[in-house]
């Protein structure tokens, strides 16, 4: 009589997905069992594991993305192959710290450098990648927490980072435009405000609310308050 070989029936995995850990998984221990129609079968003798990442063969499951693993008879009494799919989650991320430097009124959240450590969630691993804003132009109008990103370099395996940074504003100190007409500008004469206004130094279109006093200094008099746009001139 003639023996037929058996066909590869189907393959077994310890699960369907996993999520990244930065460590390598052997793919012959991912596969639990494979059997054809009668019996489960032993890796070696009876089989071998392959492994392919976006069609293209690797030696280990590691990074994040999906895989494929083929297991091929080993044996001519067993014939064929089966597929099982095998699917690397990102990890989620966790900041050890997280840090902005102080603005100034009227400046953006792009003008504060985001710094920090950021590790795999659960782990002590520090990850590397880049800080920014969710939103840079953003003008915080007082302090208080603001949304950060971090993007991992490893875009593959981790996911971004996004969490709460507290950020210092500043009282910005106003800047002072006066025009001046001093053609007049003798003993005797006068100076002549043609114009006078007070700016956000960072945002001239930000109004500055307040009162505010300007004052002027001849020679060794002390300053006086401005009540008029002319200023006289002392004879001597």
């Amino acid at each position: 009589y003639i023996i037929h070989p058996n066909a590869l029936a189907g393959v077994t995995l310890s699960a369907e997905e996993g999520v990244y850990t930065g460590n390598a998984q052997d793919p012959t221990r991912v596969v639990t069992t494979v059997h054809d129609l009668d019996f489960a079968l032993v890796e070696g003798t009876h089989y071998i594991v392959s492994v392919t990442k976006d069609g293209q063969p690797v030696s280990e499951i590691k990074n994040g993305g999906s895989y494929q693993i083929t297991v091929t008879s080993a044996t001519g009494n067993i014939t064929g192959s089966v597929t099982a799919a095998y699917t690397v989650k990102k990890a989620d991320l966790s900041a050890l710290s997280a840090d902005a430097s102080d603005i100034f009124y009227g400046q953006k959240l792009s003008d504060s450098t985001l710094s920090g450590a950021v590790a795999r969630e659960n782990s002590s691993d520090v990850v590397t990648g880049s800080w920014s804003w969710k939103a840079p132009d953003t003008q915080p109008a007082a302090s208080g927490n603001y949304e950060a990103v971090f993007t991992p370099d490893d875009t593959e395996s981790y996911n971004t980072l996004t969490l709460q940074v507290p950020l210092i504003v500043n009282k910005a100190t106003p800047k002072l435009i006066v025009g001046i007409d001093d053609s007049n500008a003798v003993p005797g004469g006068e100076i002549l405000l043609t114009a006078r206004d007070i700016l956000n130094p960072y945002d001239e279109s930000l109004p500055v609310i307040g009162a505010y006093t300007l004052y002027w200094k001849v020679g060794d008099t002390g300053p006086s308050g401005i009540m008029s746009p002319r200023l006289p001139i002392p004879q001597s």
